[in-house]
């Protein structure tokens, strides 16, 4: 019933080096752990996080900000509104590190990246290993956010929206991972610079991949097996690498 279950910060000083494992958070009303300002290789494994109301209506699991060479493994999240959330404040105070083992379900976003400009980078991420079950989106990387990550084996299932929802400007990477949309499609392109799709499995009621009128740096959506009654609709215009297959 708390407030915020883990709140790991440090403005003045280096929390770095941490180790949080083996916890049980239930019913938080805010954030189940919010973890920022971290430096040296923290560590973050086997925290799961059960939502109450409060969560489910409005909160988020976990959130990580400005950690430097984090690595997390085995921590879930149930009963949220946003599974996993990246954030930042300015440039380079973003997170970067690798996240292997993550599950989010009952969660209506089960991982989104956010930025305060559209015009900084946030850091690279890495996501392995992991799965993610949502009623709206599945990933998001938001309209303010330029964004540097990859996901590979990864499953992601949506029931009512995109698995994979791209509208800020950074680069994505995804591959080797399940995608799948029942009742939408299963990745929608608003906007990026650069994303690859490459050896996922994508399922989806109404379209495989939806790419909008923009002008990609590069563009790659190749050696995958699509299985939805409109494969690709890409209305873009050939940018400097496009490869549709």
């Amino acid at each position: 019933n708390a407030n915020i279950g883990i709140h790991y910060e440090s403005k003045s000083s280096n929390p770095g080096r941490g180790q949080i494992t083996d916890v049980i958070i239930r019913s938080p009303h805010t954030v189940g752990a919010y973890i920022r300002d971290t430096l040296d290789f923290s560590y973050v494994s086997n925290v799961k996080v059960y939502g109450s109301s409060d969560l489910k209506a409005s909160g988020t699991g976990f959130i990580f900000g400005q950690n430097d060479a984090v690595r997390v493994t085995g921590c879930y999240v149930t009963g949220a509104s946003v599974g996993f959330e990246f954030n930042d404040k300015k440039e380079s105070q973003s997170t970067w590190g690798t996240f292997r083992s993550l599950t989010a379900e009952d969660v209506d976003t089960a991982v989104r990246f956010s930025s305060v400009s559209t015009s900084l980078y946030m850091q690279p991420t890495m996501l392995m290993n992991s799965t993610f079950s949502a009623r709206k989106v599945g990933i998001e990387v938001t309209a303010g956010c330029r964004s540097l990550t990859s996901f590979s084996s990864c499953t992601i299932r949506v029931s009512g929206g995109p698995a994979v929802k791209l509208s800020g400007k950074g680069s994505i990477t995804v591959q080797g991972c399940t995608l799948e949309s029942s009742s939408q499609t299963a990745v929608e392109i608003a906007q990026c610079e650069n994303a690859i799709f490459t050896g996922n499995t994508v399922k989806a009621g109404k379209t495989g991949f939806d790419i909008a009128n923009f002008r990609p740096n590069a563009l790659v959506v190749t050696n995958n097996t699509i299985q939805a009654s409109t494969r690709i609709n890409d209305r873009s215009p050939s940018g400097d690498y496009k490869s549709l297959q």
